[in-house]
């Protein structure tokens, strides 16, 4: 069986890192099935369904290319293939499913993509057998069939490494989970809505998977990409331990997520123990009222600048992201957030227009007054807005888009300034990363134009 593991994306957006989660489901139906013969692809999507010819096709699609999603699912029906699609978007909007897409895999993919690919090999897209499937969701006869929920895997550590064997990219800068889900609710996030709860893997499993990467792939620097990297700072101090008496400190660098209010100066010494370089934290916004609707009551603006300060002292650089329209916000707002940028230390920073994502409270908000629905042109969400903007779902209720525009402007000219000199400090300081940076950041990537129109 010849299987192609497809992530949709715009090809106008900068990817900084393969999809892992194809990689783990790869390397899953690899080793518990015997499936050998697998592709992985996000780049010339068309010209490889022509000449490889998959039997199945897995697509995995965020909300805001999932209309993309439905074009490619389209072009694999009709080269005969069967279509499944997974990710975060189908798992919390199932009832958008396409009429090309015969199977929709929620929430975690693992299990229930191997149990897939072994019922459709011996019983092809049989409806009776697919009922006993676990955690999808399938076409029979024009109506949305959903079979019983699916099992969260409980040992994370029973996993495979992710198969990065089959993603082109240049693995001397790598990402790595160490965990999934997040332990808080987050009005524009859907994370804790698709983990039932969180889970780690050991701190074994983490530091042998790094050690991996620098035996095979010759790794010299590493992005977690948990959530939240110190959700547990107890285990997170334990793999600070651990990377150190295995002497990988020496070897490779970090950078990973954490939450401003759990940095303290006892976890900032064991991340700059372990060779930690950066640390990226969801600051949000500098207004106290918005941060308080955005985060809950247990992290303030004060927390925010504190964590930066702790970081920066034990000489770990900070990133920050923040996001402006609310419906709340106002130009005072919005600006306030400008000032606590500039006046904190951050090394460098990402803001983006609100995005009202399903499976979250603003989406709710959203479909309140109007702005979404299921059946929708899925780019209009989006978080990074440099095009279509005025395309764009706008939430807040106090500004015309045209001065969201003209304020977020404001944010990249800033975050332009600061990104320049953090890339000259990083090029200075690690010169190995100048051509990895080039290949694959810089580079034109080969794409095929997918051009998205209305796909049942």
């Amino acid at each position: 069986m010849k299987i192609l593991l497809v992530n949709a994306i715009d090809e106008r957006d900068v990817i900084d890192a393969p999809h892992l989660g194809l990689g783990y489901i790869a390397a899953y139906a690899r080793e518990h099935g015997g499936y050998t013969d697998i592709k992985i692809v996000e780049s010339r999507i068309f010209q490889t369904l022509e000449d490889y010819k998959p039997d199945v096709v897995g697509i995995t699609s965020v909300s805001q290319n999932f209309d993309i999603a439905k074009v490619i699912a389209k072009r694999a029906k009709e080269l005969g293939a069967v279509t499944i699609v997974g990710g975060v978007h189908v798992t919390l909007m199932p009832l958008s499913l396409g009429k090309s897409m015969d199977i929709a895999v929620i929430s975690e993919g693992e299990v229930a993509f191997l149990t897939i690919l072994q019922t459709i090999e011996r019983y092809g897209l049989d409806k009776e057998k697919l009922a006993e499937v676990k955690g999808i969701v399938y076409w029979d006869n024009g109506q949305l069939k959903f079979t019983q929920n699916g099992e969260l895997v409980p040992d994370v550590d029973t996993l495979p490494y992710p198969a990065r064997d089959l993603i082109d990219y240049d693995w001397v800068i790598a990402t790595m989970f160490t965990s999934r889900g997040c332990p808080f609710n987050c009005v524009f996030c859907s994370s804790t809505r698709i983990w039932e709860k969180v889970r780690y893997h050991s701190p074994e499993y983490v530091v042998g998977e790094i050690r991996h990467l620098v035996e095979k792939y010759n790794t010299r620097h590493i992005t977690f990409n948990d959530d939240l990297f110190i959700a547990n700072p107890k285990r997170a101090i334990q793999i600070a331990d651990l990377i150190e008496k295995e002497g990988l400190n020496d070897k490779v660098t970090f950078n990973m997520s954490c939450r401003a209010n759990l940095v303290t100066d006892e976890v900032a010494a064991a991340l700059k123990k372990m060779n930690t370089e950066l640390v990226s934290m969801g600051l949000e916004s500098g207004s106290p009222t918005i941060l308080k609707f955005a985060k809950g009551p247990n992290i303030t603006v004060e927390d925010n600048m504190r964590a930066i300060n702790i970081l920066k002292k034990h000489g770990v650089m900070t990133h920050g992201t923040f996001i402006i329209g609310f419906p709340m916000d106002t130009r005072e707002t919005v600006l306030e957030t400008l000032d606590f940028i500039k006046q904190s230390k951050l090394d460098s920073f990402e803001a983006y227009i609100l995005a009202p994502m399903p499976g979250t409270p603003i989406w709710d908000y959203a479909v309140q007054k109007g702005f979404v629905s299921e059946d929708m042109e899925w780019s209009r969400i989006a978080h990074r807005n440099e095009y279509d903007f005025m395309e764009k779902i706008v939430l807040t209720e106090n500004l015309a888009k045209e001065e969201m525009f003209e304020l977020y402007n404001k944010f990249v000219a800033e975050r332009k300034k600061r990104k320049a000199m953090h890339m000259l400090r990083n090029a200075l300081k690690h010169p190995y990363r100048i051509p990895v940076y080039i290949r694959n950041r810089i580079l034109p990537r080969e794409h095929e134009m997918i051009k998205v129109r209305t796909v049942h």
